[in-house]
Formats: C-alpha cells, structure tokens, sequence
C-alpha cells in the first residue's frame, strides 16, 4: 500500500512508513479469501488487497501503472447525490476515487465482494463498475474504479434509473449530468445492442440475487466524427460508435457511447422499506412505481425495460410513466320504474 489522498508530504511518509512495518501481502495470490484487511497501527487500511490485485490483473492493469496513476490524485470536490460523497480523479483521468459510507463498506466487505469477483471473472462483458481497490487514509475510507468517461472530452451525460419522479435537471448542458427526464425518449442504435442488452440482464440478475438496488445506467457521448470510440478501461460491448436519437449531442447522429452501471451498493434494508412503503402504496404494482425505494427484483425489472427502449427495440414503443391506478367507477342508481295510472 502506498499513500494516494493525503496532501502533506509528512503526511504521505508516515502513511508509506506504516505499511513498511507490516509483512506486504502477496500479489496475484491465488486464494480470494486471503489477505481480507491489512491495518497498521496508525489506523491506515488496505481493504482486501488480494482480491483486488486479482481484479486489477483480470482487467489488464499492472501493479506498477497502477500505483503511478494514484501518485498524483486531484479533489473534485462533493458529488451531486444526496450521499454528498468526496470524489477525486487519478493522474491522467483513468480512475476516480469516491468516499465510502459505513453502510456501503459494510455491503461490500460483507458477502458482496466474493460474489463480485465471481461474477466479473465469469462475465467479460459485465458492465458494473471495475473496482480497482478500497483503503482507509488517514481516518478517510475510499472507493478506486476505473472512469466510464474517460477519453471522451466534454461529453454529454445522463444518469438513468428508469424513474420520471425527481428526475430532471434544470439547464442541463454539456458538464452537468442530466437525467431520465433530460434523456427522454431517445434511442442509440448500434451493432452491438443485442450484446449490451444481455450484458445487462446478466448484471442486473446479480444485483437482483444480492439484494441491490437504487443504481443507474451512465450513458456518456461525445461527437463521433473522426475519434476512437473504444476505452481499454471498459469491457469491449461498454464503449462504441452509434446512431444517437434525441435532444443533445443532435437529432440523428452519429457518436461515441461509453455505457457503465454505476452507483451498485446500495441494499433494500429497513429504511428504504420504509420508505417504499409511504410512497408506493397508491402505486397499482411495484415497478410501476416512479421511487428508487423498491425491492431489488422489481427495481430490476423496471431498469431492463428502460434499458431495452433505449438500446433493444428504438423506435418501437416509447417509455412511458408508471401507470395511476384508477379510480373506481361510481355505480348509478337503478331507475325507477313509472308507476301506471
């Protein structure tokens, strides 16, 4: 382990001194249960080093690009969620770095990781976030994945859940990171639709057996003319040339499409049953429902039918908002008959 937040140049020693004290753990170990945590005695920790050096070499990434990459990190300040998470980004862009709360380091270092690391060595294809490594820092736990944007400069962004309820952002522009109601009805058509679409039934089943829920597809595009589309840092069916349907980039062009799954750790627990409960009740069936706070089987459901209006059947059918239930009729009085004279 090596120093990556800290500012100070002491502040960077003491950190590489602590974990020049402790016997290193063996990269490419083979055994994914071992080396679960690495502490010192300052506090400082290196959470699961062994399976995320087997992560990295999985993804073609060697430990000593790695650690130049986090030689140099730049803060970029809170993230726009309601969690106000700290980001960072690496050296030249290629990772970025978020805070991590007690309830996602929790969901990941419990029986998460293990799956995680079964499902990506199964899944080539899979785009769920490439989780390179998670530390604590001086009293700062933190997040390292690889950055679905990377390579494309000044693009346009959309966060996507599926979901029309708080779902729009005002002035959206290049920058800023629009959302479902910002994307609307637009479509991208590509060769390789049909394989993103099963690359995402496959994610999405995961996040459905592992109770997950409350994440979004990142749709990332820039001008297609003349650039290379693809990212080394994505799965190959993440990153494209395509024909974009919609408001900006324009109508009918085409573009540069780098796709990812984001946002992965949240679990449907009490609080977010709770908070189902008081605003889905007037709903007629779950995934009609226009709130994140759903179970993770109907919150799947309801992200694959948004993700195949987008990229399986454009054109076809458009989405729409969930259905009111309706209320019910009033039943008319029998008429009364005239009585005969």
């Amino acid at each position: 382990m090596f120093s990556i937040i800290s500012k100070a140049k002491n502040q960077k020693n003491q950190v590489n001194e602590s974990y020049e004290k402790i016997a290193p753990f063996r990269p490419g170990a083979t055994d994914v249960e071992a080396g679960r945590e690495v502490r010192t005695s300052r506090g400082d920790i290196s959470y699961s080093p062994a399976i995320f050096s087997q992560l990295r070499k999985l993804w073609g990434i060697g430990e000593k690009e790695y650690e130049d990459e986090l030689s140099r990190v730049t803060p970029l300040g809170e993230g726009a969620g309601k969690s106000k998470m700290l980001f960072w980004k690496s050296k030249r862009s290629r990772y970025f770095l978020k805070t991590m709360p007690a309830g996602e380091i929790a969901t990941l270092m419990g029986k998460i990781l293990k799956s995680y690391f079964v499902h990506m060595k199964k899944h080539k294809n899979s785009m769920l976030p490439r989780f390179l490594g998670m530390y604590k820092e001086n009293g700062i736990n933190f997040l390292v994945q690889t950055n679905v944007m990377h390579g494309l400069k000044n693009p346009y962004v959309y966060d996507l859940k599926g979901s029309l309820r708080h779902r729009k952002l005002k002035d959206f522009k290049r920058g800023k990171v629009g959302k479902d109601a910002n994307f609307g009805d637009s479509t991208i058509s590509s060769a390789k639709n049909e394989e993103i679409i099963k690359a995402l039934e496959s994610d999405s089943n995961w996040l459905k057996r592992s109770n997950l829920m409350d994440y979004s597809l990142l749709v990332v595009m820039d001008d297609g003319t003349g650039k290379a589309c693809s990212s080394s840092l994505l799965p190959a069916v993440a990153s494209f040339r395509g024909s974009f349907k919609g408001p900006p980039p324009s109508s009918s062009k085409k573009v540069c499409v780098h796709v990812g799954v984001i946002d992965i750790l949240q679990k449907f627990g009490i609080k977010k049953m709770a908070e189902r409960y008081f605003k889905t009740k007037r709903q007629n069936k779950i995934e009609d429902s226009e709130v994140s706070a759903i179970q993770s089987s109907p919150y799947k459901v309801r992200f694959m039918a948004m993700a195949k209006d987008i990229f399986d059947r454009p054109g076809k059918r458009k989405r729409k908002s969930p259905r009111k239930k309706k209320s019910p009729r009033k039943r008319k009085s029998p008429r009364k008959r005239k009585s005969r004279v």
